[in-house]
């Protein structure tokens, strides 16, 4: 095949592309779509550009990207509008056959048809089965494909009946709830799935599972049941994922204009459900940690429902720990605090739920030439004031390495919250306080306990970054606007400081000025949000267009 027959041959691979997810997903009713070709086309072209667009393969793929715009390829090919696949499980299957159908817009059929020709692709005007105007086959005859046309649209079946079925489909129906930006969408109605292929599906994975329910060499008891626990709880979501779950949506979302590439998932619970209550519970879950985004080059919050199982063996687990180690300690005293903080950690996996935080941001007195960081960090706590008694009492009763200082009541918050102060000793000769002095600078961690949580800041200026984490703390709603139980984001062009070396991190920099730069100064997010959506939540992952090219240029650079 010569390059421009292949070039061509892989365009319409391209555009058949979207059939592969769905037959993948054998027994389930699935819809995927995909947007005009003509769009498809453009963003993928906005994307390359704004990638690499000196890269030779995504110069290839611009040139048969330019071709296809033209109509060179594929003509009766109707661009402006979507290409679908839809796959329709019937209750009572496998005695009733399934429906599977593609449909492909086109202006002309024979047109089309001739144009698969040319790619070599087989297509017979006598299919031998009713209601249907041709069969296609692949070049090696490996699979075969039923085609008519209805309402403009050129359906292919993989099944040689049920033509009255398809031609009374409604094909623009698949598309009506997908956003604009939505380039490729696929969607399975779970609810749908035979009741008879849920069931053995379950019993496929039951059988799997309980192959791995030997005790591993090495392994403790404590761990064994830890670890028992944790797969009891994984099988038991999927099994009620997949007995209770309604619908299961994947877009993939492109936004040409602001260059913005996302991956939407969605899982909702069939209603009034199990899976529905929970879902709706954990999408209404709020961080009181969120206020760490603010103006943050990376920063985290997430709260999440604690397993009672999962506790319970974690909790064996730090039991185990203390009998290993108890002898270990030099007296009484050490013993005494040792046990507490198991305590404490243990009463914390009694928690119906677990809160925390972090971020990482440019402190106020950075400089042009060597930016300082500042470290943020929160986690809630069952019982924040037993924490702080243990604090104190442990800086008593242990000893602490030479140069370590805690201070504790060096300030106090609006609220009358103690605050607290760790200072560390540092050796510029020593890598690793190297580091630490060029990244934080002469770095001091203030800590507090406001009820409930423990909070702390690591940087040169601290105190008063502890104080606003404490505000935030005790008065989440007003601390910031993430609509959801979990998100993090980073900022890829504030970073370059924290790359280990010198040249790194002029590497970097001068990557990120090429980059971050003119209407693309402030484009350089990541972003991950968990929110709820009525009975279900919505998973995003989102990035900058100058961000996706920045990790581009620093995967060429690591090879």
């Amino acid at each position: 095949m010569n390059p421009g027959k292949r070039l061509r041959y892989l365009v319409v691979v391209g555009l058949f592309g979207v059939v592969a997810p769905a037959l993948a997903a054998r027994g389930q009713t699935i819809v995927v779509t995909a947007k005009p070709a003509s769009e498809l086309a453009s963003d993928l072209e906005a994307l390359i550009k704004s990638v690499d667009p000196e890269d030779p393969q995504g110069q290839a793929i611009l040139d048969g990207i330019k071709q296809f715009q033209e109509g060179a390829i594929l003509k009766g090919f109707d661009r402006a509008r979507g290409i679908g696949v839809a796959i329709t499980l019937p209750r009572n299957f496998p005695q009733e056959p399934p429906t599977i159908v593609a449909a492909v817009p086109v202006t002309d059929l024979g047109q089309f048809l001739n144009s698969l020709k040319d790619l070599g692709v087989a297509v017979d005007d006598q299919p031998g089965a009713p209601g249907f105007s041709h069969k296609v086959s692949t070049p090696d005859g490996g699979q075969s494909l039923y085609v008519l046309e209805s309402k403009g649209y050129a359906l292919f079946s993989l099944v040689p009946g049920g033509a009255d079925r398809l031609k009374a489909l409604d094909v623009t129906s698949w598309w009506k709830k997908n956003r604009p930006e939505t380039v490729l969408s696929a969607k399975v109605h779970l609810a749908e799935i035979p009741p008879a292929l849920k069931d053995q599906f379950i019993a496929g994975f039951e059988a799997q599972a309980q192959n791995d329910r030997d005790k591993k060499a090495g392994e403790s008891e404590a761990e064994y049941r830890g670890r028992l626990a944790g797969q009891d709880l994984a099988a038991a979501g999927i099994k009620a994922f997949i007995k209770e779950g309604n619908t299961l949506a994947l877009d993939l979302d492109y936004d040409r204009k602001s260059g913005e590439l996302a991956i939407d998932l969605a899982v909702s619970g069939q209603p009034g459900t199990a899976m529905a209550k929970d879902l709706r519970a954990f999408g209404a879950m709020r961080s009181r940690f969120q206020g760490l985004d603010r103006d943050a080059d990376a920063a985290l919050s997430a709260r999440f429902p604690l397993s009672k199982e999962l506790g319970e063996s974690f909790a064996r687990i730090l039991d185990e720990g203390v009998k290993a180690n108890e002898g270990r300690l030099k007296n009484d005293g050490e013993k005494e605090v040792f046990r507490r903080f198991n305590d404490l950690i243990k009463s914390a996996l009694k928690a119906p739920d677990l809160d925390l935080g972090l971020s990482v941001r440019r402190g106020k007195k950075a400089g042009a030439g060597a930016s300082k960081f500042l470290m943020e960090f929160g986690i809630s706590l069952q019982d924040s004031a037993a924490a702080e008694r243990l604090a104190r009492d442990a800086v008593k009763k242990f000893e602490l390495e030479k140069g370590f200082k805690i201070d504790f009541d060096v300030a106090k918050t609006a609220d009358g919250t103690a605050v607290h102060r760790m200072t560390v000793p540092y050796d510029e000769k020593d890598k690793e306080d190297e580091y630490l002095l060029k990244t934080f600078g002469k770095a001091s961690l203030y800590f507090a306990f406001p009820k409930g949580a423990l909070v702390a800041a690591f940087g040169e200026d601290a105190e008063g970054p502890l104080r606003r984490l404490v505000a935030d703390v005790l008065a989440p709603a007003s601390s910031g606007g993430i609509d959801g139980p979990a998100a993090a984001t980073v900022r890829l062009a504030g970073l370059a400081d924290m790359a280990d070396t010198d040249k790194e991190r002029e590497e970097f920099r001068k990557a990120a000025a090429e980059v971050f730069k003119g209407k693309d100064a402030k484009r350089d997010r990541a972003a991950l949000l968990i929110k709820g959506a009525g009975d279900g939540i919505r998973i995003r992952l989102a990035l900058d267009g100058p961000a996706l090219r920045m990790l581009a240029e620093l995967g060429d650079d690591d090879k």
